[in-house]
């Protein structure tokens, strides 16, 4: 009980330390390319577009990736129980996934990699916040979609606790 109350502290210091640095340097850090241009080859122009066309609120989606990463990908893939709507975003530093599971039952198994993981509170929405083999991810549920951001680094830590607690940050509501 002690160490999760350590989790929690440790993450809202990182938390105000992140949202105080960015306000200095002017309300909020540059971000990456969270969408193709006009007239690209892509089905959809961005996860946002995607979640739309397929009837589904964008709401629960982060506004925010670190500037370094840039669109490369979005998918919708469906079976008969799961219509999966996904974003990728690549930067030297490696890949950040960006998922939207859409369940026609009633629940959603999730599977923990590493022991560790915590949950926050961000807009009134529980966010579980854990790694595996050292790589960030996080999992929320809202208007009955469970979203996902999952860090791909080359090498583990590379995208900064800082940096991936923003990504969570930038969910609007």
């Amino acid at each position: 009980m002690r160490h999760i109350m350590w989790k929690r502290i440790l993450f809202l210091s990182l938390s105000i330390i992140c949202v105080l640095s960015f306000a200095l340097i002017g309300s909020a850090a540059p971000c990456g390319n969270l969408a193709f241009p006009e007239g690209s080859d892509s089905p959809y122009r961005s996860l946002a577009d995607a979640l739309i066309t397929n009837g589904y609120s964008a709401d629960h989606l982060p506004t925010w990736i670190p500037e370094d990463f840039t669109i490369t990908s979005v998918s919708d893939k469906s079976n008969s129980k799961t219509l999966r709507i996904s974003a990728e975003y690549e930067s030297t530093r490696g890949i950040l996934q960006i998922r939207a599971l859409i369940n026609s039952g009633d629940t959603f198994g999730i599977a923990e990699k590493d022991s560790g993981g915590y949950t926050l509170v961000h807009n009134g929405m529980e966010v579980y916040v854990y790694t595996n083999e050292g790589n960030y991810r996080a999992t929320w549920f809202a208007d009955d979609i469970l979203f996902t951001v999952s860090d791909y680094s080359l090498v583990p830590d590379t995208i900064t606790e800082c940096e991936f607690l923003t990504i969570i940050q930038s969910i609007p509501r």
